[in-house]
């Protein structure tokens, strides 16, 4: 069945189509069915053809750049592939399809033109390579570009400068800087000489890239060919450079750039109060603001007080951002999304919770005709600081609003909240997120499940996380190794190493790597169990297997050694671990000293403290309360008594003591708002202990003192050298007995 004809009025348009009929023309083509196109290419053709005889291009170009998108189904291109005569047809048609967005298109009607030795014209071969490049930036696509090029020397087309720079920066795109510099050489047997863009091009990539040495070579070699760096070549070194935080070398380049007679513009002024701000050196920032100001060349703009805003509250200062805002209504500069949210940012950190609560309705209201729509950002933050303070009712209550604006809820919003409700023990609300997600839009990744196992398992309930663990599999969530970790960890503390060597089995049939933390935890698991065989069978095995043990590696397997009896062989350990210029820190330390206090070995434990100090480990209050309490035990207090006084006097007791040795877990780091209900319970366990020491009673203090280590908390310094003063000169009297 033959396509229905196009109107004739259409045809008739067509046929006198000129620049000036081409938009009365739009309207006519926007109707056509696509059954309505084959039937009118002989006509389009004809018109285009016409217009190129008459050396129209521009309405030629115009006509076919109207025609492309409205030709769904290819008609027209084909019809071009099928032409093997019409040059400046065929050109027209690699350009016109390349400046409409379809570059693999003109690429074929390229090679077309190859195949039937066609010459295109060089603004045509550039065009198609300009299009190329913003189309296929992966490596594997080099070779389409290459071929033009290539094909276009090849039909005797002579490739000029922006040839070449459009080479340059394809081989940037693709990081092959090798070819993107050779290009500089190569280019000259052409007749064409790199000019500032092309060195600009391949520096900017190199500055991305962080590659700074590469690009001082080559600004050297730009110089050295007579080639002046213009200012968009001093504000990339700048801009780089401040990323870094090399803030000397950044000004050095900012002199450079006045000395060559360019001024620092905005863009330059922000990149550097950007870097100063990264660094913490804000008063240096505010001052260059200052300079900037003073100059009069430029003043700040909505990104300089959004950068200062950002450093005012991240070092501490958030009265100097309200001023900030204050001098932004003054001078007319509006607020943008940024502000806010910046804002909001700043407040949350600084536990204003409702002033930042307060950001979000002032952004919704319309003030000076402006009214700024709060995004995933403004209330994702807002509801991780509501989270943070226990507040998840308040948390739930932003989520269902900022979904009933259409805002999608993402994993960030989800996982916050989930963290929340698990550190508030509301597991059962936990569960119900996870399991479903009603019309907030997100969905629970592994991320998710783990948060709420691994709370599970920290609260006993081994049974909840693992069939939360079988829950999550059956919803096709792949666990990452961290998930991993969180079972083998749960599974090790019931015990149940078998299963949790079939965890780490699964996790490498699974196509996981398992880290250090995996190892290291089933190796602790076997020396919490007593077999010290199993947990150096274990260690040897995956040693051969390329894992590399840590600090925490050799602790983990010296604790167990300890704990059991096993003090000559913990020495050998340690001393073998130390003669291989293996890390060692205060916890190694710690564990070996505590061990051969236990087992009468003071002199041993002695040295060991002496060399500490030797190799710049710091020893903590577990240190101290071993080596000053093994001693006193042992009759030697006067040993004691003057090792007291001498770290008195040299000022390692003094502010706040800490049990680092317990402090840690097995990659250890206590959270902030463990760390602040420490200081809290250190306080009033300190002024119990100095009440004890008022009334004499030495031993009691020294219990309480043991009950703090366990707990991993802070003493005070005063309050622990009143203790042990007391407390040996109370094992002296008991040694020395009555009389």
């Amino acid at each position: 069945m033959s396509s229905p004809p196009p109107p004739p009025q259409l045809i008739s348009t067509i046929l006198k189509s000129s620049s000036s009929s081409l938009q009365t023309l739009l309207p006519h083509l926007h109707n056509l069915h696509h059954s309505q196109i084959p039937s009118l290419l002989p006509s389009l053709l004809s018109s285009i053809s016409a217009l190129l005889r008459a050396s129209n291009f521009t309405a030629a170009r115009n006509l076919l750049l109207a025609f492309i998108p409205l030709d769904s189904r290819l008609h027209l291109h084909r019809r071009f592939l099928s032409l093997s005569t019409s040059r400046s047809l065929l050109d027209l048609s690699v350009s016109c399809y390349s400046l409409a967005g379809k570059p693999h298109l003109a690429l074929q009607l390229f090679l077309h033109m190859k195949n039937h030795r066609l010459r295109p014209s060089l603004l045509t071969s550039n065009t198609l390579l300009s299009r190329l490049s913003k189309s296929y930036p992966s490596r594997v696509s080099l070779d389409l570009p290459i071929t033009v090029f290539k094909s276009m020397v090849s039909l005797g087309v002579q490739p000029n400068l922006a040839t070449f720079n459009i080479l340059i920066k394809i081989h940037c795109r693709c990081g092959d800087f090798t070819e993107a510099v050779s290009l500089l050489e190569s280019m000259v047997g052409f007749g064409c000489y790199p000019d500032v863009i092309s060195f600009n091009t391949i520096l900017h990539s190199y500055c991305k890239c962080g590659m700074l040495k590469e690009a001082r070579d080559l600004l050297s070699d730009m110089k050295s060919r007579g080639i002046a760096p213009n200012q968009s070549t001093y504000n990339t070194l700048i801009s780089a450079y401040s990323r870094l935080g090399w803030l000397k070398e950044a000004s050095k380049y900012m002199e450079l750039m006045t000395a060559s007679g360019f001024s620092p513009d905005l863009w330059t002024y922000n990149v550097l109060i950007s870097g100063l701000c990264r660094e913490g050196k804000v008063d240096e920032a505010f001052k260059l603001k200052k300079d900037m100001e003073e100059l009069g060349n430029y003043m700040p703009d909505v990104v300089t007080y959004n950068t200062l805003i950002d450093a005012s509250f991240e070092w501490n200062n958030g009265s100097v951002a309200d001023q900030l805002l204050d001098e932004m209504k003054e001078r007319e500069i509006k607020p943008n999304l940024v502000t806010h949210n910046t804002m909001i940012k700043g407040l949350c950190k600084e536990g204003k919770l409702e002033e930042a609560f307060e950001c979000l309705r002032k952004m919704e209201r319309e003030e000076e005709g402006i009214k700024i729509n709060p995004d995933l950002i403004s209330y994702n933050t807002l509801i991780s600081a509501y989270c943070k303070a226990n507040n998840a009712g308040k948390a739930f209550s932003l989520m269902d609003e900022m979904v009933n604006k259409g805002l999608k809820m993402d994993t960030f919003t989800l996982n916050s909240v989930i963290l929340s409700l698990c550190k508030e023990k509301r597991f059962n609300e936990a569960c119900g997120l996870l399991k479903s997600p009603p019309k907030r839009g997100f969905v629970p990744d592994e991320v998710s499940f783990g948060t709420v196992i691994s709370a599970y398992f920290n609260n006993e309930k081994s049974e909840e996380a693992i069939k939360l663990w079988e829950e999550m599999k059956e919803r096709k969530i792949r666990p990452s190794t961290t998930t991993y970790n969180t079972m083998i960890n749960g599974l090790c503390n019931l015990g149940k190493l078998n299963e949790a060597i079939k965890m780490l089995n699964e996790l490498m049939d699974n196509g996981l790597v398992p880290d250090k933390t995996t190892y290291n935890t089933i190796i602790h698991g076997y020396c919490k169990e007593g077999d010290l065989e199993s947990s150096f069978q274990f260690h040897n095995k995956m040693v051969a297997n390329s894992f590399k043990p840590n600090v925490f590696t050799c602790n983990i397997l010296l604790d167990g050694l300890i704990r059991y009896g096993k003090v000559d062989k913990a020495v050998k350990l340690f001393e073998s671990w130390v003669s291989k210029g293996k890390k060692v820190d205060v916890i190694t330390y710690n564990t070996l000293i505590s061990g051969l206090c236990k087992y009468g070995e003071i002199d041993q434990a002695l040295d060991l403290f002496r060399e500490m100090e030797m190799k710049n480990v710091n020893p903590d209050t577990y240190t101290y309360n071993w080596i000053l309490c093994a001693l006193s035990k042992a009759g030697r207090s006067d040993e004691a008594q003057n090792l007291l006084d001498e770290l008195s006097q040299r000022g390692k007791l003094s502010g706040n003591l800490g049990f680092d040795f317990l402090k840690e877990g097995l990659e250890g780091n206590v959270k902030n708002e463990e760390r602040d209900l420490k200081e809290s319970e250190s306080l009033k366990y300190s002024e119990r202990i100095n009440e004890l020491c008022s009334k004499g009673c030495f031993k009691e203090a020294k219990a309480v003192l043991d009950e703090m280590a366990g707990k991993g908390m802070d003493v005070n310094s005063s309050t622990y050298i009143t203790l042990m003063d007391g407390y040996i000169k109370r094992q002296k009297r008991m040694l020395k007995g009555p009389g």
